[in-house]
């Protein structure tokens, strides 16, 4: 392929793509509105100019913006910080941090807001478009099916196999869903519940200390 030098007017993250939206300057998108917000999600790419080489953005800060239900708004502060999951086209799904810029009046239950990432990377250079989720709490643990939890003299926990032998491990429960649970084992516990630990999903007739032959 043929290769020729390009230089640049100003310095900073370079995209060698273009996708025809480089000339959208949306007017007042740090004052945004639910209306604002739908005029940006409809507009139309220009054609691209045959010459194009890429695009560079030369600050390491960009804008996120969205629109959610005026309920999960309401949990979100401006000046405050959001952990949401981006969908990288390239490299698949990442949680990143953002601060909140600004939320817009509610119109029919819906509430624009306007995050910002200061950190800037080729991924989030290339980003136009992309389904998104915020993530309104995270939790710290290990992830378990609900099959796998057990009731033992009051107790929460699981049966693990262990050389062996099942074991019954105590567990508090941080998170529920319709299929699994998100847990951690308690402080005081003489068997703490581990990563690398083979958990027992839904067999029944178990107790502490059985011996299982494979």
């Amino acid at each position: 392929a043929n290769e020729k030098s390009v230089k640049s007017k100003t310095s900073g993250y370079f995209c060698v793509s273009c996708d025809g939206y480089e000339g959208v300057s949306p007017d007042g998108y740090l004052d945004i509105t639910v209306a604002a917000y739908e005029s940006l999600m409809s507009k139309s790419p220009e054609k691209i100019p045959v010459n194009a080489v890429g695009k560079v953005q030369n600050i390491s800060s960009w804008y996120f913006i969205t629109s959610v239900d005026t309920s999960d708004a309401a949990d979100l502060t401006v000046g405050g910080t959001a952990n949401i999951e981006i969908d990288f086209p390239s490299s698949g799904k990442n949680v990143l941090s953002f601060y909140v810029q600004d939320i817009s009046n509610s119109v029919n239950g819906k509430s624009a807001v306007v995050f910002r990432c200061d950190t800037a990377t080729s991924d989030t250079v290339a980003l136009r478009k992309t389904d998104a989720k915020l993530m309104k709490k995270s939790y710290d643990g290990f992830k378990i099916s609900n099959k796998a939890l057990r009731i033992v003299d009051g107790q929460y926990g699981v049966y693990v196999l262990s050389a062996q032998r099942i074991v019954f491990k105590p567990v508090e429960i941080l998170y529920s869903s319709n299929d699994f649970l998100i847990v951690k084992y308690p402080a005081a516990t003489s068997k703490p519940l581990a990563s690398k630990d083979e958990v027992i999903n839904g067999r029944k007739d178990l107790y502490n200390g059985k011996i299982v032959n494979k």
